[in-house]
């Protein structure tokens, strides 16, 4: 059994060339859900309040911020 850390490490590796989906970050996932569809708005949202960096570090009270939109389709 590989360890945490291990484990980290090759999703890491497997999905370090993924780019930030810039034109719909966790917060205009949330917007969605609250209705929102104009994708303008949702690309601003995005750019104004996430975290455009590397997935890895993104804070993880952003991360708690958002937590339901972890589960959304971007």
């Amino acid at each position: 059994m590989k360890s945490a850390e291990s484990l980290s490490q090759n999703i890491k590796q497997e999905f370090s060339e993924v780019p930030f989906p810039s034109h719909r970050g966790l917060h205009a996932a949330v917007a969605m859900d609250d209705w929102i569809e104009d994708e303008s708005v949702l690309k601003e949202i995005t750019q104004r309040e996430d975290y455009i960096v590397e997935w890895w570090d993104v804070p993880k009270e952003h991360l708690l911020q958002c937590m339901m939109a972890l589960s959304y389709r971007c």
